[in-house]
């Protein structure tokens, strides 16, 4: 047991060493991310990534050439025109490049199939999002939806196209990805810290959560082997809720609910399952269930509740001596 403890050990600061090197190379990064958008830029985000309005108005997608309706939030545009906005082609279907300085080019443009249209203007951009024609009164490709919404939902759109091409996710320039981590300088898992290359300091699991939200407010494009043993649930709740991803967390317990979470990627189990694991290997080892099995832990009301249900998960396999 000892030497699989050694392994283990030598395994995970191997691992650590790797994520906090790439956290080093990207706090060292003199670019600064583009700036935020605007709130109304930041509206019109929203409408393109998810199909949905910030107000909660409705928005509908008319597809084919019967305007068959669909809810807009199964067909945003992303879907289609991608992250940057130059387009996904799909099945046959090749999008057009909606950014705004290939749309408002002053000699205009020509669709895939060869048709020319002027240069958009913000109000010729609303009409082929709502009418489906374009500044030439073309009427666009069957495969783009007819997008019923509030003007100034159309408006809040329009302001992000706009912008679309500059949008870059957080801390991420031409030639940099800044990552980040936060981990404790005191408490219990300091020491575990010493063991990673240090780049960003908290005192207490509260100044962790208050350095993690100054994080994800713009400032990293991920946070990568945080220690966030003891705000494990609100660590969680943060980077779900700004669209952080959260890599390879530390915690004294992976939850059980781990699919539920888009933004948290877990590398390694927590103890919960490593206890299991343990259980399980010496059950298929050890012939004689009779022998007593000790559990040791620390004091404190989520130690106990861990102990408790390895306790259960040994008996389960037989231990009837725990």
């Amino acid at each position: 047991m000892h030497r699989l403890w050694s392994l283990a050990i030598a395994s995970s600061r191997a691992f650590i060493s790797c994520l906090a090197l790439l956290a080093f190379h990207g706090a060292l990064s003199p670019h600064a991310a583009a700036g935020g958008l605007s709130p109304k830029e930041t509206r019109g985000k929203q409408i393109y990534v998810e199909g949905t309005t910030s107000a909660g108005r409705p928005i509908t997608a008319h597809v084919g050439r019967d305007g068959v309706p669909v809810p807009a939030v199964a067909l945003p545009c992303i879907n289609c025109h991608g992250a940057d906005g130059r387009g996904v082609p799909e099945g046959g279907i090749i999008p057009s490049d909606i950014t705004w300085s290939r749309l408002s080019k002053p000699y205009g443009g020509v669709a895939a199939r060869g048709r020319r249209h002027p240069a958009y203007t913000e109000d010729t951009f609303m009409l082929a999002v709502a009418g489906g024609v374009d500044p030439a009164g073309n009427r666009l490709e069957v495969s783009m939806p007819r997008y019923a919404m509030a003007r100034e939902d159309l408006l809040d759109l329009a302001a992000y196209v706009k912008r679309l091409e500059r949008d870059l996710d957080p801390g991420l320039s031409d030639d940099r990805i800044a990552i980040g981590t936060v981990l404790p300088r005191a408490g219990a898992m300091a020491p575990v810290a010493e063991t990673i290359l240090i780049v960003a300091y908290a005192d207490t699991p509260v100044d962790a959560m208050a350095k993690a939200r100054r994080l994800a407010s713009g400032e990293v494009f991920a946070l990568v082997g945080a220690l966030i043993a003891g705000v494990d649930r609100a660590f969680a709740e943060l980077v779900e809720e700004r669209k952080v991803p959260l890599i390879g967390p530390f915690t004294a317990d992976t939850p059980d609910e781990t699919d539920l979470l888009h933004y948290t990627f877990y590398l390694l189990p927590g103890a919960r399952l490593q206890g299991f694991a343990l259980i399980d290997y010496a059950a298929t080892r050890i012939p004689d269930v009779g022998l007593p099995v000790a559990i040791v832990h620390p004091e404190g009301e989520a130690a106990a509740a861990l102990a408790e249900s390895m306790r259960t998960h040994a008996r389960d396999q037989g231990w009837w001596r725990v």
